[in-house]
């Protein structure tokens, strides 16, 4: 199995904990809200039953006659929706408070608006206060609700959820001035140098019979006796070659230094976290290069395509899945793999839990997995990362995280 799997089945499973009446009728009155922060907005993107619109922005008006306003009377109706959220959905940026602008207003297949209001930042902000008024109090069916917005949140590629309540309805973000990328780090391989076996008794040999050599030079001993004892020092030398050795590092070839132990089980550690935290952030090439760190080549695209394509888009038939929490419980160094590249990996068997949500029109769904499998980590570029991994189990379990 890949690499791929063992994510795919975490977000799958939670998206499966989503329970059918968690799916609103067509026409239910609820609203959906992602919010991002970047250098030049606060982008509010909220998607907003027709009902609810014109509830709340345009109450002379039927859900019906919601397409005819957006298009015969838009400057009208995107004016009276950026007084709507001004008013019960304020934003303040360094402390002042800022009128938010409709970039655009479009109807979905369903009876459901997507308006993206922008509020202008005019470089980085320090802060920004957020609070959220427009808590719809019934659902289609006439039943209760409860006043939470739970929303999809990322501010500089770091996303998570916040929630607003009617007794805490504001948010306020604080800038970080830490990348978030420095919470994602490349394992590099410890390299030593190739040990070479140095014959010891055989240069002492050799060396002494030169030595012995220039102090007789000035006795008489014909050229004869000298080849022939020469020829026989020499081959004592090559007979006790196996003998007297030393091992010295070669100043010409490096090795990759195969991890032991505790050692072996950190750098798995961090090569799993990383894969999770790729999934946090905001850009597809921020979380395709931040696999790239943990995750061998091969495994690259299939891991990228099956999971944050299939999986992790914004929106899911109006559900977001999203991991929260992974908590590694177990791991132990497994007996290495056979074969000439055994020196260069090394195989290690892991227990771990993953805590995620299902956010699905403002609300959340709570699913906690667990899983065993057998992961193959070895060197590429410089760098240690995941090249295989095997799926021993995974169940669902209903103790916390």
């Amino acid at each position: 199995m890949k690499l791929c799997l063992a994510v795919s089945i975490a977000l799958l499973t939670l998206l499966r904990a989503l329970p059918a009446a968690a799916h609103p009728p067509p026409d239910s009155a609820e609203v959906v809200l992602d919010i991002t922060i970047d250098d030049v907005r606060v982008l509010y993107e909220v998607k907003m039953s027709d009902t609810l619109f014109c509830e709340n922005i345009v109450p002379d008006n039927l859900p019906e006659q919601v397409p005819r306003l957006i298009t015969i009377d838009a400057k009208r109706v995107w004016g009276l929706a950026e007084e709507f959220f001004h008013r019960m959905n304020p934003v303040a940026i360094d402390g002042v408070p800022v009128r938010p602008v409709v970039e655009s207003m479009e109807k979905s297949l369903l009876p459901h608006l997507r308006i993206k209001l922008s509020y202008a930042t005019k470089g980085k902000p320090k802060q920004v206060s957020m609070a959220w008024r427009a808590f719809p109090k019934y659902d289609s069916g006439g039943y209760p609700l409860r006043a939470e917005m739970v929303a999809g949140f990322n501010a500089y590629g770091k996303s998570r959820e916040i929630v607003f309540t009617d007794k805490e309805p504001e948010y306020v973000w604080h800038a970080d001035d830490s990348p978030y990328y420095r919470e994602v780090l490349s394992v590099p391989v410890g390299a030593g140098a190739a040990k070479l076996p140095l014959p010891v008794l055989s240069i002492c040999i050799v060396g002494g019979w030169v030595a012995l050599l220039l102090t007789l030079r000035s006795v008489k001993t014909g050229a004869r006796t000298k080849w022939l004892a020469t020829v026989a020092v020499v081959g004592a030398a090559v007979l006790l070659g196996g003998y007297g050795t030393v091992e010295v590092a070669s100043p010409w070839q490096k090795t990759v230094k195969t991890p032991e132990g505790p050692e072996a089980v950190a750098i798995f550690e961090t090569l799993h976290k990383n894969i999770y935290r790729a999934f946090d952030y905001g850009t597809e090439s921020d979380i395709y290069d931040t696999l790239a760190l943990s995750v061998d080549g091969r495994l690259l695209e299939k891991t990228y395509n099956d999971v944050y394509q299939s999986l992790m888009q914004k929106v899911l038939g109006g559900a977001v899945s999203r991991i929260q929490t992974v908590r590694i419980l177990e791991c132990r160094l497994q007996a290495p793999a056979a074969g000439p590249a055994a020196a260069m990996q090394f195989r290690i068997w892991c227990r771990w839990r993953v805590h995620g949500s299902v956010r699905h029109w403002g609300h959340t769904h709570a699913r906690t997995n667990e899983y065993e499998a057998i992961y193959t980590v070895a060197a590429r570029d410089g760098a240690w990362k995941i090249t295989q991994t095997e799926v021993l189990r995974q169940e669902q379990v209903s103790e916390p995280i």
